[in-house]
């Protein structure tokens, strides 16, 4: 089966899309916590020392998916079920980060520099924001 047939080139461009702003999301900040020190939780931090926080595994589901997409063709004897399959991995861990999240913002039970999440580019809602 050629691969240029498995993928409409709309469902490729989305799923290319998707791909690329998982694995660039693998290494912007994802939470940040402390309220006069604050320090940012990265997914993959790279500087000044390295740590993952679990974005090596959203990284390789990521490159998984990729790969899957574009160079399928012998590798893999169905390719469409392999990238829905990581892409519902990739959601279970996402889904795990999120509620991860929540215990330790309960945990800390309202006080003043409790974890904030944050999504990548997207910047939590703060009363310093509004401008």
């Amino acid at each position: 089966m050629k691969s240029d047939l498995l993928y409409t080139v709309p469902q490729r461009n989305l799923l290319l899309l998707g791909a690329v702003l998982v694995i660039i999301g693998s290494f912007l900040p994802w939470e940040i916590d402390g309220d006069f020190i604050s320090t940012w939780r990265y997914g993959i931090q790279i500087f000044p020392v390295f740590a993952d926080n679990g974005g090596i595994l959203v990284l390789l589901l990521g490159v998984t998916i990729l790969g899957l997409v574009f160079h399928s063709e012998g590798f893999v004897k169905y390719p469409t079920q392999w990238a829905f399959t990581s892409s519902i991995a990739l959601f279970i861990i996402s889904v795990y980060h999120i509620v991860d999240w929540l215990v330790r913002r309960i945990a800390a039970n309202g006080v003043i520099g409790a974890p904030a999440i944050r999504f990548g580019l997207i910047k939590g809602h703060s009363p310093d924001n509004d401008q």
